[in-house]
C-alpha cells in the first residue's frame, strides 16, 4: 500500500511540473485579426517581434503590423483538447495484490468509444487477463469505460472507471475444470496521465495510469464469490 501511494504522489508530481512549465504564454495580436500563441524569442524596438510557437515554429512580423502583445495563463483553450468523434485505445499492464487464490495478473485491454467534448469519453472494451496462481486459466472481461479529463493541454490528467462482467475460462487440461468457477464483476477505477503526441500520426496519444482491480470469481460448491483485489500499473496507446 505503501509503494502504491509512493507511486500516485510521484504521478501527481510529475504532472504539476511538466504543466508549470506551461503556465504562462506569449499573445501576438496583430491588426489583420489573427492571434499567435507561443514564446517571444526576439523583440526588436519600432522594427519586428519574434515569436516560436508550441510545434517549433518561428514567425517574425513587423511592429507596425502588431495590434498588442500580452502575457496570458496558458490553460487558456488553443483548440488542442480532444475533439468530438470516435476514439480508440489498447492497454497492457501488470497487476500486483494478494488474494486466497492470488492476484498477481498481466492484462490487455482493447476500447472503441465516443468522445462527447474534450472533457468526457464513453466506450465498450474487451480483454484478456492471466492470473499467475490460477493456472491454465484466463478472464475475459467485457466492461463500460468512463474517461474524465480536467485539462486540454498537451499532458492531461484523468480518472478511469472500468465496470462490467469477466468470463472465467479454462485452457486444455486446466486443474480448475469441472468444480464449478464462473467468472464475476469486474471493477477497475484508475488515475492517469494522457500525453497528446504532435504530428499528424497514426497513434494520437499515450497514457499511464494507476488503479485499483477487483476481479470477482464464482465457486459453485462455497456457493460465493472470491474476490481478488490488485493494484495495478498501466500503459496504453490511443489513436
Amino acid at each position: 500500500m505503501k509503494k502504491c501511494l509512493f507511486a500516485i504522489i510521484l504521478l501527481l508530481g510529475c504532472i504539476h511540473l511538466s504543466q508549470a512549465k506551461e503556465a504562462m504564454q506569449d499573445i501576438v495580436y496583430l491588426k489583420n485579426g489573427s492571434v499567435i500563441r507561443g514564446v517571444i524569442t526576439g523583440l526588436v524596438p519600432d522594427e519586428s517581434v519574434k515569436i516560436q510557437t508550441a510545434d517549433g515554429s518561428i514567425f517574425v512580423y513587423a511592429t507596425d503590423d502588431v495590434a498588442k502583445i500580452t502575457r496570458e495563463n496558458a490553460s487558456v483553450p488553443s483548440g488542442k483538447g480532444l475533439k468530438k468523434g470516435y476514439r480508440g485505445m489498447i492497454q497492457g499492464g501488470y497487476a500486483v495484490g494478494k488474494s486466497e487464490a492470488g492476484a498477481n495478473h498481466f492484462e490487455v485491454t482493447l476500447t472503441n468509444g465516443y468522445q462527447f467534448n474534450p472533457s468526457f469519453f464513453l466506450g465498450g472494451g474487451i480483454g484478456v487477463h492471466g492470473y499467475a496462481d490460477i493456472e491454465k486459466t484466463l478472464f475475459i472481461p467485457i466492461f463500460l469505460d468512463f474517461r474524465a479529463y480536467f485539462t486540454e493541454r498537451p499532458v492531461a490528467p484523468f480518472l478511469n472507471l472500468n465496470v462490467g462482467y469477466s468470463a472465467f475460462v479454462c485452457l486444455g487440461n486446466s486443474p480448475f475444470s469441472g468444480y464449478g468457477f464462473r467468472g464475476g464483476l469486474y471493477l477497475a477505477p484508475a488515475f492517469g496521465v494522457r500525453f497528446k503526441l504532435k504530428g499528424s500520426q497514426a497513434i494520437d496519444a499515450l497514457n499511464l495510469s494507476l488503479g485499483y482491480t477487483l476481479q470477482q470469481m464464482y465457486f459453485a460448491p462455497l456457493s460465493g464469490n472470491l474476490d481478488l483485489h490488485s493494484a495495478a500499473l498501466k500503459f496504453g496507446i490511443e489513436f
